[in-house]
């Protein structure tokens, strides 16, 4: 490789060039190149390997095919373009062309692309990114954190998920988005720690009102969580915050929710889980802590009230209930 330093106007730079030496064939080339006097850069990366490569290997891609990575970043740092794209056996599964912009305490970022990414992911993504993938973002955010949407769709084989609208802790804000699944559910099983599997259907959130006292409600509805000692079939729910202070991350909190049935391997709360429950919760977030003022629970087995506390960080639950 080599790094090179010029006079005024001054502009570093350099090339980086490896070739594996062991195993499959495989070879890596990085150009680079900063003007700050103009507020330029460059970048140029290419990366491939042979079949029964090290990439290939990590990701445990089906019969270990080639591989191949490009990215390529050119322009003032204020309107920084960039262009990316990978193949898997000579095949290519990824296109992705945007643009990314800092002037000042601002920041800007649009991206629009398609491809297969479950054929450049691991054993447990590959389910949930089946299909064919279309991203279309263009948002940016100013120094006091006010965040602007003008679109977000990012549309899989199985999902789409969305968002519009400005989010703002300290002014006016009107957001909303969600995701949808294409068929029964989205399959998340063993992406999330603790959760042996979660299959939401449809999820989606509104943001409306002054950063102070925003209105803000999420809706879900998920078929299943399975937690391996609990399991909850057919849960719908829904979460009201009817002014809630998005800065300090304080306010009254609704929680009403209803599942068609749950299940345990634990015989007492066999017992307890007993057809259709429903579930109404009452509570104040108190930035890192949520106290909950009021738990009821109903169903076949049992009528149950609690208080108690969820601490978010690290998270933890205390409740004290009462079961008839």
């Amino acid at each position: 490789g080599n790094l090179k330093v010029t006079g005024s106007p001054i502009e570093i730079g350099g090339k980086v060039q490896a070739q594996k030496t062991s195993g499959s064939d495989g070879e890596a080339d990085l150009t680079f190149a900063y003007r700050p006097e103009a507020g330029e850069a460059g970048i140029d990366l290419a990366f491939s390997e042979a079949a029964n490569g090290l990439l290939a290997g990590i990701l445990n891609l089906p019969d270990k095919p080639s591989t191949a990575i490009r990215i390529s970043g050119q322009g003032p740092l204020s309107n920084w373009q960039v262009d990316a794209g990978a193949e898997v056996g000579g095949e290519a599964v990824l296109d992705l062309a945007g643009s990314a912009g800092i002037d000042g305490s601002d920041t800007r970022l649009s991206l629009n692309g398609s491809g297969f990414p479950e054929k450049l992911s691991p054993p447990a993504y590959r389910d949930l990114l089946a299909g064919r993938m279309q991203i279309d973002l263009a948002a940016q955010r100013d120094g006091n954190g006010r965040i602007e949407v003008q679109t977000a769709k990012l549309d899989f084989g199985k999902f789409f998920a969305a968002a519009t609208g400005t989010f703002d802790p300290e002014g006016q804000n009107s957001i909303t988005g969600g995701l949808s699944a294409k068929q029964a559910a989205i399959n998340l099983a063993g992406i999330i720690p603790g959760v042996d599997n979660l299959a939401p259907k449809d999820i989606a959130f509104l943001i409306e009102g002054s950063g102070e006292a925003a209105s803000i409600e999420i809706t879900g509805d998920i078929p299943l969580v399975d937690a391996g000692t609990v399991a909850l079939v057919g849960l719908r729910t829904r979460l009201f915050a009817p002014s809630f202070n998005l800065s300090e991350r304080t306010g009254n909190l609704e929680i009403e929710a209803e599942l068609s049935e749950a299940r345990s391997d634990n015989e007492q709360l066999a017992k307890l889980l007993q057809g259709a429950t429903y579930l109404s919760v009452n509570g104040m977030a108190e930035g890192e802590r949520i106290r909950l003022q009021s738990v009821e629970a109903v169903n076949r087995g049992i009528e149950a009230s609690a208080e108690g506390v969820v601490e978010l960080a690290p998270f933890a639950i205390e409740l004290s209930p009462t079961v008839t």
